[in-house]
């Protein structure tokens, strides 16, 4: 990654790849690389209003509410306006959905493509007018019905979503697009216009121990969750406590549980019973660059059964995802202990082993299900089992838990998926 980022310091250098480079050369749908250019236009436009936000009096609210309810400020809009008008005209997209907006906008019959594009034009508004980071999420679908553009074009489950991504208006312009092949990260270099390709987005090898909740809506959350947090700051093993992050804005915070690793929650609550990120344009492209950067993204026990977040279909545009967790690659000890306090309070033992890791022997621990298992050679917290049947019931029991966890972890712990 080093040598491609030099390149573009280097004036006599010609060679450095830009996103529509990078995705002319890697994608054949070229619909998609005509809908990212128009993306990637608008996204300029947006970075270009946060930083003259001041100047240009884009500071405090609309005085209008949005979809979901939110009070919408003047930068909301602006980046909804641009972001419609530069997707109409690109000649890809058919149906938008936007949180700013109350219904899906069809595009013209003359500059309709096939694209469905749902996204959040500034998700974090209300850090806007101290000057910290937002950013803009967006998740795309194939047209498949007949006719006109139509709900069920975009009622689906994450599963079928072509493209997802985030940009980050923050100290640099972070652009992080996953193909389902991967995550790929873009930086826009103010000198050129462009967004340079600098390299792969995985969670590190190494992992940091952060979580990151509101912990202002600690009374409003079921017990359970309450007891959770406090053992990632006291946790009953005698390991090292976890830090506290928190941005307040969905695409910081994502992005930085990604490159550092950590816990990211954002439970349901008694206030919001069913959850608060919306899956269009939150739930479902978030948890896909989450699982295509070696994470899981997981409902937690929802309607019943704990599911993956992708495998969840809308029911209209603005349906909430069930709450969320966010892990490293790696899980560590306190993550276990929050596993051992759910399963000795609700009494249900799910199989699961402690990788030692001094030795990288697993520890067997009593539980559900036969087996033998056995740690990875020189893998740390990275643990795999050999024939443990998985619970009925995994995770936290409750209904309003949900998790996005590393893939290794979940498996080891719960079985695939």
């Amino acid at each position: 990654m080093a040598a491609q980022t030099s390149k573009i310091d280097d004036v006599a250098a010609t060679d450095f790849e830009t996103l529509t480079s990078f995705v002319m050369k890697e994608h054949a749908n070229q619909e998609l690389v005509v809908f990212l250019n128009a993306m990637q236009t608008s996204l300029k436009f947006i970075v270009r209003a946060v930083r003259k936000a001041g100047i240009a009096d884009l500071y405090g609210l609309a005085g209008t509410e949005n979809s979901s309810g939110d009070d919408v400020k003047k930068l909301d809009l602006l980046s909804d306006e641009v972001m419609i008008d530069c997707l109409k005209k690109s000649g890809a997209c058919a149906l938008l959905v936007s949180e700013e907006q109350e219904e899906p906008i069809v595009v013209p019959e003359a500059t309709r493509g096939s694209l469905c594009v749902a996204f959040d034009p500034l998700d974090g508004s209300s850090n806007i007018d101290c000057n910290v980071s937002t950013g803009t999420i967006f998740s795309v679908f194939q047209k498949t019905s007949e006719g006109e553009p139509c709900a069920a074009d975009i009622l689906k489950p994450g599963t079928d979503m072509v493209c997802a991504g985030y940009c980050m208006y923050g100290s640099a312009i972070d652009l992080c697009i996953t193909f389902m092949n991967g995550v790929h990260r873009f930086t826009l270099d103010d000198s050129i216009g462009e967004f340079v390709y600098i390299g792969p987005l995985t969670f590190p090898a190494k992992n940091k121990t952060i979580y990151s909740c509101n912990e202002g809506n600690y009374q409003l959350w079921d017990a359970n969750i309450q007891q959770s947090v406090e053992l990632f700051k006291n946790p009953s093993d005698g390991s090292k406590p976890y830090s506290a992050r928190y941005v307040g804005s969905m695409v910081s915070d994502v992005h930085r549980t990604i490159l550092y690793g950590g816990i990211f929650l954002y439970p349901a609550d008694k206030k919001s019973t069913k959850g608060k990120l919306r899956l269009l344009y939150e739930g479902l492209p978030m948890a896909s660059i989450i699982e295509q950067a070696g994470g899981v993204a997981s409902t937690g026990m929802f309607q019943g059964s704990v599911q993956r977040i992708l495998d969840v279909v809308p029911e209209q545009s603005t349906t909430a995802a069930r709450s969320s967790w966010a892990a490293s690659v790696t899980a560590p000890r306190s993550l276990l202990s929050t596993i051992r306090a759910w399963r000795n309070h609700t009494k249900h033992r799910p199989r699961f082993g402690v990788c030692e890791e001094s030795t990288g022997v697993m520890k067997r621990e009593e539980g559900r299900g036969g087996g033998k298992g056995r740690a990875k050679e020189g893998s740390g917290y990275r643990w795999s089992l050999e024939s443990c049947s998985r619970p009925t019931e995994p995770w936290a029991l409750v209904d309003s838990v949900g998790f996005y966890a590393p893939r290794q972890f979940y498996d080891a712990v719960f079985g695939p998926f």
